[in-house]
């Protein structure tokens, strides 16, 4: 089995981290879903269709995610696998992206906020078709995007700040912080131990989860 997932460039991770990995995304899922419906109550109630369809946008990018997430880890036919762990890293692009869409097209607007729109869709366009062309990128290929999306709202923390105050800013880049630190240990995951692994594999969710109350609180509620 091993050498048959390392020919389909997918990792034999052992089974009890398969385990803990497909539980902690199927609960994202779960709290994707949950939250895609209380997104769509609340922004429904502003009236405003920038603010409905962009917090669409983000949940079904979140559900999607971790959707993905939990099929890759939970499958044990190595040619679905292989398939899924493509479909896990899309997720992620997918993710990011669809977390900025509701503060780009809401908080930003304009042609700031399009600007920034248009930046990171194609950044996640980019990494997506990396990952469907050619599995085996160098690590910092396959990094950089990651990165570059998750840090862009440093470039527009001026605008964010005047839009949501330190308070809502402050879970957003606290959200960058958390994708960094992914990275960082997914970069080295083999020298680490597998709970430990998949602890760090939940940073997304996490991330995910303060975008939400961002949103949630800052730009839907209070508006």
């Amino acid at each position: 089995m091993g050498e048959m997932l390392h020919r389909l460039h997918v990792s034999p991770y052992p089974p009890e981290e398969e385990i803990a990995n497909a539980i902690t995304h199927g609960l994202g899922v779960i709290l994707a879903g949950v939250g895609l419906y209380f997104l769509l109550i609340e922004a429904n109630l502003t009236e405003d269709p920038w603010k409905l369809w962009s917090s669409v946008v983000f949940g079904l990018c979140m559900i999607t995610c971790y959707l993905f997430s939990t099929l890759y880890h939970a499958s044990t036919n190595p040619s679905f696998k292989h398939k899924m762990r493509i479909a896990d890293h899309i997720g992620i692009y997918l993710l990011i992206a669809g977390s900025y869409t509701p503060f780009v097209l809401v908080c930003l607007n304009g042609w700031i906020g399009w600007t920034y729109f248009v930046i990171i869709w194609g950044c996640a366009g980019v990494g997506i078709t990396l990952r469907i062309v050619n599995m085996r990128v160098p690590n910092y290929v396959s990094a950089a995007p990651y990165l570059i999306m998750g840090w862009l709202a440093v470039i527009g923390i001026k605008p964010l700040f005047d839009s949501m105050g330190w308070d809502g800013l402050g879970l957003i880049l606290l959200g960058g912080i958390f994708y960094s630190i992914g990275v960082g240990f997914y970069r080295a995951r083999w020298k680490y131990q597998p709970l430990l692994r998949s602890v760090v594999q939940g940073n997304p969710l996490l991330k995910s989860n303060l975008q939400k109350v961002a949103w949630v609180t800052f730009e839907i509620a209070l508006a």
